[in-house]
């Protein structure tokens, strides 16, 4: 659904639960603990009952396919990147509504990754190799910031993405939250 990005976005640059925008849209930076729990597999038919459990229950029994160092606000940067790549990651028609209520519930923008994306864009993403400096400039112009290792997040969270689009299949999806 194309006119979910455009939301995710303004939700992602205005800022949610009442937070100013630049601190919503502060630079990439490392978590203060070690890496966590960001995407996880779930069956596809179970994705419309998420919605009625609240984070982090929801997710509780979903198996963990990726952790991350950075901040989920980074997919967020990521996914217009890549959408000036001719890659959306918006969900496919069955799940659009589900994903909304999950987020709606969960008070979080959330990504599902289904097989639909690895048919249509598996290959393309596979091909993909931007360095760190070209995410990097992308991310910082994007935030109006000037962090380092933005591109080193950006990088880490397509590695993310593509794994999520290979896993991806008729049976599951991978629901990553991007919660405050």
């Amino acid at each position: 659904m194309v006119r979910a990005l455009p939301v995710l976005l303004a939700l992602a640059v205005a800022g949610c639960g009442g937070e100013p925008a630049e601190r919503s849209a502060a630079p990439a930076a490392p978590t203060p603990s070690a890496e966590y729990p960001v995407a996880y597999a779930v069956a596809r038919s179970d994705v419309r009952a998420l919605a009625r459990t609240q984070l982090p229950d929801a997710l509780e029994r979903a198996e963990v396919v990726a952790k991350s160092e950075w901040e989920p606000y980074v997919l967020l940067v990521l996914m217009e990147w890549l959408h000036e790549h001719r890659i959306d990651l918006d969900p496919p028609a069955d799940l659009d509504a589900a994903a909304s209520a999950m987020g709606d519930s969960w008070d979080a923008s959330v990504v599902v990754i289904a097989a639909e994306h690895r048919r249509r864009y598996g290959r393309r993403l596979s091909r993909l190799r931007p360095d760190r400096a070209e995410l990097r400039d992308f991310s910082n112009e994007f935030n109006a910031d000037d962090s380092p290792e933005a591109g080193r997040a950006m990088a880490d969270w397509l590695d993310i993405v593509k794994r999520a689009t290979q896993l991806a299949d008729d049976r599951r999806v991978v629901v990553i939250p991007i919660s405050d």
